[in-house]
């Protein structure tokens, strides 16, 4: 059974390979702060995804090149580890 991309259509003969390709495919992520607020980060167009919170050891400008990376970098530095994030 066909695993298909839902960002871009191509597919893939197994999930793993389809995980593996949307977590780089991918253009936008959303999810839930610890205070409730809604945040929604979109990747830059060299295939990044920018952060612009205030952690002094946040790469703003270089950016996280997978949604997994992402998603580490906002679990330790805004929800904090005990927390779990909803993408």
């Amino acid at each position: 059974m066909p695993h298909t991309c839902n960002e871009c259509g191509l597919d893939f003969d197994n999930k793993v390979l389809h995980n593996m390709h949307w977590k780089k495919c991918v253009k936008c992520v959303s999810f839930v702060a610890y205070n409730g607020q809604q945040i929604t980060i979109t990747c830059h167009t060299n295939g990044t995804f920018w952060c612009y919170c205030s952690h002094d050891k946040c790469p703003k400008s270089v950016g996280f090149a997978t949604v997994d990376t992402l998603q580490k970098h906002i679990k330790t530095t805004w929800l904090g580890p005990e927390n779990t994030i909803h993408f």
